[in-house]
């Protein structure tokens, strides 16, 4: 048996398994019709523990991009010039990438939800308190995701999450187009 949780979506997701060397030796060329990266991670769990620590590391960074993001606006910067410079600095972000367009229009679409990463998240840093490792950004960001699905917006695009850190700051990061 393999656990083989996936980012992303076919034919482009990665594929974190975990389980017998072996076993995934053999069932390596089915992966790889399903998923553009396969990646052994190690024995059993391991490639769910992958999953969480990835969540973790993105959704964190998506929460401090969202900030930053936020100090630019209240300082009275052009969010269009500014999200142009997140990929090209050292801000580049894949998560910011693929969501700073929706927050900046305002729709906040995406194909994973407010309740599926508040889910991984929160595991995450329950995985952090069982391996005694620390967890302090995470517990933050897993603070904010609750006071989203506090608000009703689990089932909306988890960039809705910004939302709380705009009413947070009294301010918005918006395109000037969408204002």
């Amino acid at each position: 048996m393999l656990d083989c949780p996936v980012s992303g979506r076919i034919p482009n997701m990665t594929m974190m398994v975990g389980g017998d060397q072996a076993v995934f030796n053999k069932q390596r060329p089915v992966l790889e019709t399903m998923g553009k990266e396969v990646i052994y991670v190690g024995g059993t769990a391991s490639g769910c523990t992958a999953k969480l620590v990835t969540q973790y590391l993105g959704y964190s960074n998506f929460i401090a991009g969202i900030e930053g993001m936020l100090i630019g606006a209240k300082a009275g910067l052009d969010m269009d010039i500014l999200a142009r410079l997140i990929p090209i600095s050292a801000s580049a972000s894949g998560v910011m990438e693929r969501s700073m367009g929706v927050v900046l229009d305002g729709t906040f679409a995406s194909n994973g939800t407010l309740d599926i990463v508040a889910k991984d998240l929160h595991l995450a840093c329950q995985l952090a308190r069982d391996v005694q490792a620390p967890s302090r950004i995470g517990d933050i960001v897993d603070d904010v995701l609750q006071r989203a699905q506090a608000q009703g917006w689990g089932q909306e695009g988890y960039p809705i999450v910004a939302k709380v850190l705009e009413q947070m700051a009294n301010s918005e990061v918006r395109s000037a187009k969408t204002k």
